[in-house]
């Protein structure tokens, strides 16, 4: 934790520095450009709020492609990156003239604007690189068997956290147990140790993680394990009637790919259970794990969580929509729960062809 905490002085240490960098290009840019125009233009300004946001994704990029461990790591999704900064400066421009109306000097006026400027474009970048489903991979496949055992105790993770988890398993154990028959082969892609299952319906769980698969098994909540990738498990054509993928396809550097494979897998008729978290800048879910994240991971210095949990995609209702139609399936209930999650209820036309 001493290690975590220490590393984490250092970054924040050469962020602030970078800030301060970006602050003297924005100070230095706006003297060059300024001239005759007067310190109220708005031609000098934005020509240094783009140097200075320049230098600031410049130096973010670096420092995210040396800090960060996996190969996929990210480059920001370019289009709300530049729409964020053109806000930024925008909105820097109309507090700066702001603050010159208030009889501030342009001496600490112009300064003040480069530091926000600076700072809001490292913040910028970084939401963006979040969001970006190109993220970083995480080694799943290491995780210990009793990783998610105690994700509904209190007094284990907390009582929000707690309820979160309580409240997702009950709900997905309830669509279950509405939804399937005596003798319905069920599918569990990405299962875990199928924590939901606390009523012990036969689930066949599909994961490549073979820790949290016999810890599933032995608690009774999988009557078999399959250890596989999900995109290609080796299971019978058309040979389930109920597939459950919850909260799985967040981690998918391909979820087109598992889908169709769901997609085969599933009988004429046969119905897919799909959640996932509603993880927009918009939400709630999309700040708190952000939140949670920092913490855990920079602070407690756990290494899953400062790889984000290995989210690579962020799903809102139409993106997750067309996604799960694009296999061929049809979706026929989509809702929130809780506002943090996204609950799909789909099926396969009785018509299609394995």
């Amino acid at each position: 934790m001493f290690l975590a905490l220490w590393n984490n002085r250092i970054s924040l240490l050469v962020h602030l520095a970078a800030v301060a960098a970006g602050a003297a290009v924005f100070v230095c840019v706006f003297g060059l450009t300024a001239g005759a125009a007067g310190s109220a233009a708005l031609v000098p300004y934005l020509a240094a709020a783009a140097a200075a946001s320049l230098f600031c994704l410049l130096f973010a990029s670096l420092y995210i492609g040396v800090t960060t461990r996996h190969a996929c790591a990210a480059t920001p999704a370019l289009a709300g990156l530049v729409a964020s900064h053109v806000l930024l400066a925008l909105g820097g421009y109309l507090l700066f003239l702001f603050a010159l109306a208030l009889g501030a000097p342009a001496g600490i006026a112009v300064p003040l604007s480069g530091f926000l400027l600076s700072g809001g474009s490292f913040l910028a970048s970084r939401i963006w690189v979040f969001i970006n489903p190109v993220v970083q991979a995480v080694e799943y496949e290491e995780l210990p068997g009793d990783f998610y055992q105690d994700t509904t105790r209190p007094e284990e993770v907390g009582g929000f956290r707690a309820w979160y988890h309580g409240g997702r398993y009950a709900e997905l154990q309830s669509r279950v147990l509405r939804a399937c028959k005596p003798g319905d082969v069920i599918y569990d892609f990405g299962c875990g140790g199928a924590e939901w299952n606390q009523t012990k319906v036969p689930v066949v769980g599909i994961d490549v993680n073979r820790s949290l698969l016999e810890a599933g098994r032995a608690k009774g909540q999988l009557s078999e394990a399959v250890v596989a990738e999900l995109h290609k498990t080796g299971l019978p054509d058309a040979s389930a009637d109920i597939v459950i993928i919850s909260e799985v396809i967040e981690h998918m550097v391909d979820p087109k790919a598992v889908l169709a494979e769901i997609s085969r897998c599933l009988k004429p008729g046969g119905m897919l259970i799909l959640t996932v978290p509603w993880d927009t800048p918009l939400s709630p879910f999309f700040w708190l794990f952000n939140v949670q994240c920092f913490y855990r991971g920079y602070v407690i210095g756990e290494e899953y969580y400062r790889q984000r949990c290995g989210h690579v995609n962020h799903f809102s209702g139409p993106r997750l929509k067309r996604l799960i139609a694009e296999a061929g399936l049809n979706v026929h209930t989509l809702y929130r729960f809780r506002g943090f999650l996204l609950y799909t209820i789909s099926s396969k036309e009785s018509s299609a062809t394995a």
